[in-house]
């Protein structure tokens, strides 16, 4: 980290020993304070300038996916330019804080892709020496304000390391038309999580139309891309801005989980959407208003919970793939969400070993006891158990079964957890004590 060469700056000597090694006396990454000339035997450049990350609020990174796309293949062909093959390549960034973490993310990508390098090791050179005692800017929420949550360069680079390993990113088959086209907003602004299965766009609107330079799009404008890519499920988290019957006559699975814009969801629509996700028929297509807070904590979770995810990597997936995603205290949401879940896991044990019941698996026994109303059914049943044994502490869990309406009551089960709940509370609902020890 110098001022450069030339017009009294660094020599390039200087700013080879101060550079990053990341390719044996090939490739290098290099903070400068003045942009250096290219010479006989180093060949400089810079992207601060071309990958420009477009905030929304105080957020600046990291860089989405086709940026990373558009750099691994500029960066590709300055390696196998035979006027470069005897050089060395330096990619060069300023002393900007925000800038120079988006470019160290970059080279650090590539290095993960085309290096088959672990995270730890992609990051180790950009953190060594000289540059160890200048660490990089971690990344933030787009939001205003002091940030409550920082995402390490480390983390980044964690996730997109792990969604790699998940086959959600492949670099050769990666479609950059597609995913630049359907970003924008008057495309769509949409993207996919986890490709052929969970997408997070923008909520539709009851017309297209252009709205104060805002371009609007009806759930029509959608019909086509979702068919086409196997969309066969709608989840609406925002309020009710079109009629849901729109995709349901258009022959998509519709659901409404309401909550509150940058709020955190409940237990009790956490278990519920992933359920649904869990039984699509086919890839899930998630809104809220703008498809970025609300959408991508409930993905998270999905994610969390099927491929491992910790908060932090799956913040960063999202955001590589779709800028923006998870807001404020949906960060920290995430990061209590494993730790309860793998509470909850423990205690849902307990219910099957004391009881013979297993709740998560309770739309299995609706369908096979032709039960009606299945659906709620679950909710009614699955979905209490789950959010009252997460908030519980560790010496007891509370049961609480909900009283059934009479349709339900002449359904017979030998379960002692469906029951129609003899001993009422005044609200309704009746309660039974497990110890979780």
């Amino acid at each position: 980290m110098i001022d450069g060469n030339g017009g009294g700056g660094g020599s390039e000597t200087d700013i080879i020993g101060s550079a990053s090694e990341i390719f044996k006396d090939r490739l290098y990454f290099a903070t400068l304070r003045i942009k250096p000339k290219s010479t006989a035997n180093t060949h400089y450049f810079s992207i601060d300038d071309e990958f420009v990350y477009e905030n929304f609020y105080a957020d600046f990174g990291p860089l989405n996916l086709a940026v990373v796309h558009r750099y691994c293949t500029k960066l590709n062909k300055k390696l196998n330019n035979s006027t470069l093959a005897h050089k060395r390549i330096i990619h060069y960034t300023t002393f900007d804080p925000k800038k120079r973490a988006n470019a160290a993310f970059l080279i650090a990508t590539y290095s993960i892709i085309y290096l088959k390098r672990t995270p730890e090791d992609a990051y180790k050179p950009l953190v060594s020496g000289i540059n160890a005692a200048h660490p990089f800017l971690p990344f933030r929420d787009a939001s205003l304000g002091s940030s409550s949550y920082n995402l390490t360069l480390l983390d980044t680079l964690q996730g997109f390391y792990k969604a790699m390993l998940h086959g959600f990113f492949d670099f050769e088959n990666f479609d950059l038309d597609e995913y630049e086209h359907y970003e924008k907003v008057e495309n769509g602004d949409l993207n996919w999580i986890v490709p052929r299965k969970l997408l997070a766009f923008s909520g539709p609107h009851a017309k297209s139309k252009i709205e104060n330079g805002y371009p609007l799009h009806a759930p029509e404008a959608y019909f086509t891309y979702f068919r086409k890519r196997n969309v066969s499920t709608i989840v609406r988290l925002n309020k009710k801005i079109y009629d849901s019957k729109r995709f349901i006559d258009a022959g998509f699975d519709h659901y409404e989980l309401f909550f509150n814009d940058g709020s955190t969801p409940s237990d009790a629509i956490t278990l519920k959407f992933l359920n649904i996700v869990e039984q699509a028929k086919g890839a899930v297509a998630v809104h809220c208003k703008a498809g970025l807070g609300r959408t991508g904590t409930l993905i998270g979770a999905y994610l969390m919970k099927h491929y491992k995810f910790t908060a932090a990597e799956v913040i960063a997936w999202l955001r590589i793939c779709r800028p923006g995603s998870v807001i404020g205290p949906q960060q920290n949401y995430l990061e209590e969400y494993i730790k309860n879940n793998e509470r909850t896991t423990s205690v849902l044990k307990t219910i099957l070993d004391k009881f013979g019941f297993d709740p998560s698996s309770y739309d299995q026994y609706c369908i096979e006891q032709q039960l009606p109303d299945r659906k709620i059914l679950i909710l009614d049943h699955c979905n209490v158990f789950y959010a009252l044994a997460r908030s519980s502490d560790d010496e007891q869990v509370e049961l609480i079964v909900r009283e059934k309406t009479r349709q339900e009551r002449q359904v017979k089960s030998n379960n002692p957890l469906i029951g129609t709940g003899h001993n009422r509370t005044p609200s309704g609902f009746s309660t039974s004590s497990i110890n979780s020890r």
